[in-house]
Protein backbone atom coordinates (compact mmCIF):
# COMPACT_ATOMS: atom_id res chain seq x y z
CA UNK A 1 0.00 0.00 0.00
CA UNK A 2 2.00 2.69 -1.40
CA UNK A 3 1.04 6.15 -0.56
CA UNK A 4 1.86 9.50 -2.98
CA UNK A 5 1.30 12.53 -3.18
CA UNK A 6 -1.58 12.13 -6.27
CA UNK A 7 -2.92 9.68 -4.05
CA UNK A 8 -3.38 11.66 -1.68
CA UNK A 9 -4.98 14.86 -4.29
CA UNK A 10 -6.98 12.09 -5.39
CA UNK A 11 -8.74 11.52 -2.34
CA UNK A 12 -9.40 15.75 -2.01
CA UNK A 13 -6.61 16.34 0.27
CA UNK A 14 -4.18 19.36 0.32
CA UNK A 15 -0.67 18.29 -0.26
CA UNK A 16 2.56 21.14 -0.13
CA UNK A 17 5.95 19.96 -0.98
CA UNK A 18 8.76 21.88 -0.06
CA UNK A 19 12.20 20.59 -0.65
CA UNK A 20 15.79 22.71 1.22
CA UNK A 21 18.75 22.17 -0.20
CA UNK A 22 22.00 22.54 1.96
CA UNK A 23 24.25 26.12 0.97
CA UNK A 24 27.87 27.38 2.16
CA UNK A 25 26.48 31.26 3.39
CA UNK A 26 29.20 33.73 4.65
CA UNK A 27 28.87 35.48 7.45
CA UNK A 28 31.94 38.16 8.68
CA UNK A 29 34.50 36.22 7.07
CA UNK A 30 33.02 32.35 8.17
CA UNK A 31 31.25 29.58 6.05
CA UNK A 32 28.34 28.40 7.70
CA UNK A 33 25.38 25.89 6.60
CA UNK A 34 22.24 26.81 6.44
CA UNK A 35 19.13 25.39 5.10
CA UNK A 36 17.76 27.70 1.36
CA UNK A 37 14.35 26.16 0.26
CA UNK A 38 14.52 25.22 -3.20
CA UNK A 39 12.23 27.94 -4.47
CA UNK A 40 14.46 31.29 -2.90
CA UNK A 41 17.55 28.92 -4.72
CA UNK A 42 18.00 31.25 -7.77
CA UNK A 43 21.29 32.70 -8.63
CA UNK A 44 22.32 31.62 -5.38
CA UNK A 45 22.26 27.08 -6.84
CA UNK A 46 26.19 27.82 -7.18
CA UNK A 47 26.52 27.73 -3.60
CA UNK A 48 24.45 24.43 -2.76
CA UNK A 49 25.75 21.77 -1.83
CA UNK A 50 25.10 18.08 -3.52
CA UNK A 51 24.34 16.80 0.16
CA UNK A 52 22.17 17.11 2.80
CA UNK A 53 18.77 18.83 2.80
CA UNK A 54 15.36 18.70 3.97
CA UNK A 55 11.87 17.92 2.69
CA UNK A 56 8.78 19.00 4.34
CA UNK A 57 5.23 17.85 3.45
CA UNK A 58 2.16 19.17 4.69
CA UNK A 59 -1.62 17.80 4.23
CA UNK A 60 -4.48 19.46 4.60
CA UNK A 61 -7.64 17.31 5.48
CA UNK A 62 -11.13 18.47 4.59
CA UNK A 63 -11.87 19.57 8.17
CA UNK A 64 -8.57 22.31 7.56
CA UNK A 65 -6.50 19.79 10.01
CA UNK A 66 -2.94 19.79 9.54
CA UNK A 67 -0.48 17.67 8.89
CA UNK A 68 3.02 17.89 8.58
CA UNK A 69 6.20 15.44 8.02
CA UNK A 70 9.62 16.19 7.91
CA UNK A 71 12.62 14.27 6.26
CA UNK A 72 16.24 15.29 7.14
CA UNK A 73 19.31 14.03 4.87
CA UNK A 74 22.81 13.19 6.67
CA UNK A 75 25.19 15.83 5.26
CA UNK A 76 26.91 12.64 3.71
CA UNK A 77 23.80 11.83 1.52
CA UNK A 78 23.33 12.62 -1.45
CA UNK A 79 20.37 15.07 -1.75
CA UNK A 80 17.43 13.72 -3.43
CA UNK A 81 13.78 15.26 -3.44
CA UNK A 82 12.15 11.66 -4.61
CA UNK A 83 13.72 9.96 -1.30
CA UNK A 84 13.12 12.65 1.04
CA UNK A 85 9.53 12.65 -0.48
CA UNK A 86 9.03 9.21 0.84
CA UNK A 87 10.35 9.42 4.06
CA UNK A 88 8.20 12.69 4.81
CA UNK A 89 5.17 10.67 3.78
Amino acid sequence: NIVSVQSLRDMGLRVLVRHHRMYNRYEKGRVKVDLLPNFEVGEGVKYCLPRGGKTEVTIIDHYDNVYTGVAKCNPNEAYCKKLGLQLAL
